[in-house]
């Protein structure tokens, strides 16, 4: 998994494929179809296909990590949060904002639930909803989003942070449109 990851950061998703369908392999063998590591590789898996614009093979391994995980987990987890995010950009891949949007906005709340609202998790919440938004067209929700996001960074991270000038961009994007 490990190996597919830095073979992903190099663009060579291709190549990681069949690593990440190893780990899967194993960690089926080692520890049953239902764990949160098989979890894990499936999501690795569909995130792979992500990476190289294959939505809707993406959507059908994040959507059986993300059931997976609310077996797993319940309700709260930083890992069904995280899957949830992830299931939401897929679709967000294939144009289906209007079924992204809630996912991100259950993400979001659970991220709140978990790390509070003056945590990096809860921000980068924040921005996936906000371009959800955007990308419907509620430019003012948007950039309410946006705009929480940034005042919570900007505590975080200080003024000059590469995530600042990414957030304030966005607002100007939103403002514009």
């Amino acid at each position: 998994s490990d190996i597919a990851e830095v073979l992903a950061r190099r663009g060579e998703h291709l190549q990681g494929e069949p690593l990440i369908r190893d780990a899967l392999r194993i960690r089926k063998a080692v520890y049953g179809d239902e764990h949160a590591e098989v979890a894990a590789s499936i999501e690795d898996l569909g995130l792979n296909y992500y990476e190289r614009g294959e939505y809707e093979q993406a959507v059908t391994y994040l959507r059986e990590a993300l059931a997976m995980r609310r077996k797993l987990h319940g309700t709260i987890h930083p890992a069904l949060a995280e899957a949830m995010d992830n299931l939401s950009w897929a679709l967000m891949g294939l144009g289906k904002a209007t079924e992204a949007e809630p996912l991100s906005r259950l993400a979001l709340e659970m991220k709140r639930n978990l790390y509070g609202d003056s945590h990096p998790e809860t921000t980068a919440g924040l921005n996936n909803l906000a371009y959800i938004l955007e990308s419907q067209g509620y430019f003012r929700a948007a950039e309410v989003a946006y705009r929480e996001s940034l005042a919570v960074n900007q505590k975080l991270l200080g003024a000059k942070h590469p995530t600042i000038a990414l957030t304030m961009s966005n607002i100007a994007f939103v403002m514009y449109a």
